[in-house]
């Protein structure tokens, strides 16, 4: 077997252009200065939705507590049946809160703390974890691990919703207070 399978020693002598590595080097400088300037955009854009998460999580929040304020502050409605205006040529049923009603927005507020709960969860779980605070947060995890198991199959379960929530923040509680922790230990030393 030859040291030049491809007969490249056959061909002729050539010499590279002059200014090639100048070429090389404004080509390799460009490309830098793009890779820069692509960077700071970059960073600016992430800079700039960090508060994004946060926001939202917020008005989640405000929304949620605002309906139950008006829910917990509406008078009490007549029975079905009953006219509101008396005087009135076409009188106006008042309808009460029907128990499905209730129950749905009962749902839809447990959905909502357990978004949030989720969303907040991900923000305090990125750190190290306490080794004395590993066994009951993975127990926690699998726990929540049966629930979402058992939503599936009954989604419309408010209980389910509710120890669902209760789990995540119980979850978050100690995630948060072991990033706490961490942060002053380091302070000390």
């Amino acid at each position: 077997m030859s040291d030049d399978p491809l007969n490249l020693g056959k061909l002729p002598p050539r010499e590279p252009p002059a200014d090639l590595w100048n070429v090389i080097e404004a080509r390799l400088d460009a490309r830098a200065q793009q890779d820069n300037a692509e960077s700071k955009l970059s960073t600016q854009v992430q800079t700039g939705l960090n508060w994004l998460p946060m926001a939202l999580a917020a008005a989640v929040s405000v929304f949620a507590i605002g309906l139950v304020v008006i829910l917990a502050n509406a008078p009490d409605l007549q029975p079905s049946g009953q006219s509101i205006l008396a005087d009135s040529s076409a009188p106006i049923e008042a309808t009460a809160l029907s128990n499905a009603d209730r129950s749905s927005v009962e749902l839809e507020l447990a959905q909502t703390a357990s978004a949030m709960l989720e969303t907040r969860l991900r923000q305090v779980s990125t750190g190290v974890v306490a080794a004395d605070q590993l066994d009951m947060l993975l127990l926690l995890e699998s726990e929540l691990g049966w629930v979402d198991e058992l939503l599936i199959d009954r989604p419309e379960d408010i209980e389910l919703w509710q120890q669902r929530v209760s789990l995540l923040d119980e979850m978050q509680q100690r995630y948060a207070s072991n990033t706490l922790e961490s942060q002053m230990q380091q302070m000390v030393l």
